[in-house]
């Protein structure tokens, strides 16, 4: 499919009505593109496709992902920054912050976009859940322009928050309306990671009702918990037990945040690619902004909750992360 695009890519861009400066920025951009998406698949069984585990694209996603293009071939030099939200996976717990998939994702994306300042603002928590992170968002980020957006709160959502018993994930979706509305100074193009559950449970995870709110809101979302169980039941030699995924209890080992960075750059590898063949056909794209108008909430009751005026919760009160 990508050797198709690439004789495809090459075909317009000679005869689009580019100069030779834009030319090679497209160029570039795909074959660093290509050179990412190569190395990714080297983790994986050759039958398998990466795009299997992409749970459902997302249009605002996408949308969001064209200003970030535009960094990317810019001639001038961007900043790149990517935001992370999340627990104690996210944060890389036991291997290090630089190991941790969003700091992954920035080399890759450096690959990609070589001329690019590349920043990571991760702003998890161990322990923490979507509710608190919610409420706190812009604390957490301090006015920080944030481009690309990690957000993964399946295992402790799966924890933290049940309403009669039953899952509840009005905390994740006042998290999502924040972070599309309040939270940062323009809309950042969303990410939804899903893990699994506590104790590395396949199905003790929240990942059904976090999609709901994603899929409400057109948000792209990439299921690795879908991807290793996978592995597993097929008994694939490199991930086929859990030892081989997980640290711990439930916690990714190295190969499995790398794997995790490596499916939301080929996600915007893909978005990166269908923006070139546009620009070469000479297709004129906005760049992205604030949605103003959001669709209704699932939940009903975050209809009255209003960001600018209930600040009775003290975000000082609670543990601010490192912002590392």
């Amino acid at each position: 499919k990508f050797i198709i695009l690439a004789a495809w890519l090459v075909t317009l861009t000679a005869h689009a009505q580019l100069n030779d400066e834009e030319n090679q920025q497209l160029k570039t951009i795909f074959f660093e593109s290509r050179k990412v998406i190569s190395e990714v698949m080297k983790e994986f069984p050759i039958d398998e496709k990466l795009v299997d585990f992409v749970t459902h694209s997302g249009a605002r996603t996408d949308f969001q992902l064209q200003k970030v293009y535009q960094k990317c071939i810019s001639a001038e030099t961007e900043t790149i920054t990517i935001g992370a939200v999340g627990g104690s996976i996210t944060t890389g717990v036991k291997l290090g912050n630089e190991f941790a998939y969003p700091s992954i994702l920035a080399d890759y994306i450096k690959n990609m976009c070589p001329r690019v300042k590349l920043k990571v603002v991760n702003a998890s928590q161990n322990a923490t859940g979507s509710l608190t992170t919610g409420l706190c968002l812009d604390s957490y980020f301090n006015g920080e322009e944030i481009d690309i957006f990690l957000v993964d709160f399946t295992l402790n959502d799966g924890i933290k928050y049940k309403y009669s018993g039953k899952q509840d994930n009005s905390p994740y979706e006042l998290l999502i309306r924040n972070a599309m509305t309040h939270g940062f100074i323009s809309q950042p193009a969303i990410f939804g990671i899903y893990f699994w559950g506590n104790g590395f449970k396949r199905n003790y995870t929240t990942q059904k009702k976090h999609s709901e709110i994603l899929t409400n809101y057109n948000i792209a979302a990439i299921s690795m918990n879908d991807m290793v169980w996978r592995f597993i039941n097929r008994k694939v030699i490199m991930y086929d037990t859990k030892v081989k995924i997980v640290i711990d209890g439930h916690h990714p080992n190295k190969s499995i945040h790398k794997l995790t960075a490596g499916m939301v750059s080929m996600y915007i590898a893909r978005i990166f690619l269908k923006y070139a063949i546009e620009d070469a056909k000479n297709i004129k794209h906005e760049d992205g902004g604030l949605f103003q108008n959001l669709p209704a909430p699932i939940n009903k009751n975050l209809e009255r909750f209003d960001f600018e005026a209930d600040r009775s919760f003290r975000c000082e009160m609670s543990s601010l992360p490192s912002r590392i």
